[in-house]
């Protein structure tokens, strides 16, 4: 949540400019956060905006720790374990 927080911030303060800027839905900051965090979920914000400099490496390490998260959620969720099954 303090991650999600966070970007939102980031996101007001500069907005990534439209890809293509007649047909870009407008933008929302805490959809467009949400959308870099969620790697399954698609709010139409991430193809349609992009950020440059720092906010794009910013973008990117949201989708990093977004599929670290994703991933450990369902581990939790299936309680797999290292080395389970194993004889």
């Amino acid at each position: 949540m303090a991650l999600l927080f966070v970007a939102t911030v980031a996101f007001a303060v500069h907005h990534p400019r439209a890809s293509k800027p007649l047909e870009a839905p407008s933008f929302n900051t805490f959809l467009c956060a949400l959308d870099l965090l969620l790697p399954v979920a698609s709010f139409g914000q991430e193809g349609a905006f992009n950020p440059a400099g720092r906010q794009q490496w910013f973008a990117a390490v949201l989708i990093a720790v977004g599929w670290v998260l994703a991933t450990t959620i369902a581990t939790g969720i299936t309680r797999t374990r290292p080395g389970q099954g194993q004889s």
